[in-house]
C-alpha cells in the first residue's frame, strides 16, 4: 500500500506540474550571483595573500514554449569583476555584457536541460601606480546545464542548476585569445505566464 501511495503522489506531482510547460506559455526570470575570493600563494611554509576578488552577475531570461516542454529564448549576461591587490595600488575592473540564446527542455518530473550560446563584449580597466589602461574583448562561448524546477505555486519556481561551459576572450587590438572552461552552479527564479 505504501508503494502505491508514493506512486500516486509522484504521478499527481508530475501531472500538476506538466501544465507549466505547455506550448504557448512564457517563462520570465533569471539568476543573480556573487563570488568573493582571496588569491593566496604558499611558499616555503609561508602563506601570502596576493589580493581579493569580487564578482557580481545578473542574468535576466525570457523564453516561450514552442511545443510542450520545449522553450526557446534568450538571456542577457551582465557581470562585474573587481580585483584589488594587497599592498599596492593595483586594481582591475572587468565589465561584461553578453546575449545568450537558449533552448530548454523539461521532463515530466520537472527536471530540465538547457543549452546556451554566448556572444558579447567585455572591457577591462587596470589602474596601477596612478596609470589607467583599458582593454576591450569580444566574448564567445557556450554552456550546458541540468536543473530542477521547484514549483512554489502554479506560476513561480526556484531553479537550481549545475553545468559545464566555456568562454573565450579575444583582445580587439592584438587578437590575443584566452579561454576559460569549467563547472558552474546557479540558482534561478522563474515565472511561468500564459494561458
Amino acid at each position: 500500500m505504501k508503494k502505491i501511495t508514493i506512486l500516486f503522489a509522484t504521478w499527481c506531482l508530475a501531472f500538476s506540474a506538466y501544465g507549466q510547460f505547455e506550448k504557448g506559455k512564457m517563462l520570465v526570470g533569471g539568476s543573480i550571483g556573487a563570488d568573493f575570493s582571496t588569491n593566496k600563494t604558499k611558499y616555503d611554509g609561508n602563506t601570502f595573500t596576493n589580493g581579493r576578488s569580487t564578482n557580481v552577475s545578473f542574468d535576466p531570461q525570457f523564453g516561450i514554449f514552442v511545443i510542450d516542454n520545449l522553450a526557446l529564448g534568450a538571456a542577457l549576461g551582465l557581470s562585474t569583476d573587481t580585483y584589488n591587490e594587497d599592498g599596492s595600488d593595483y586594481k582591475s575592473v572587468d565589465n561584461e555584457f553578453t546575449l545568450q540564446p537558449m533552448v530548454r527542455y523539461y521532463l515530466a518530473s520537472n527536471f530540465f536541460f538547457q543549452g546556451n550560446f554566448i556572444a558579447g563584449n567585455a572591457k577591462s580597466k587596470v589602474m596601477d601606480n596612478g596609470e589607467t589602461s583599458d582593454t576591450k574583448y569580444n566574448v564567445s562561448g557556450w554552456a550546458l546545464a541540468a536543473g530542477y524546477a521547484f514549483l512554489l505555486n502554479d506560476h513561480v519556481a526556484i531553479e537550481p542548476r549545475v553545468g559545464y561551459g566555456g568562454r573565450s576572450y579575444k583582445n580587439k587590438e592584438n587578437d590575443v585569445k584566452s579561454v576559460d572552461n569549467g563547472l558552474f552552479i546557479r540558482v534561478g527564479f522563474q515565472i511561468y505566464l500564459g494561458k
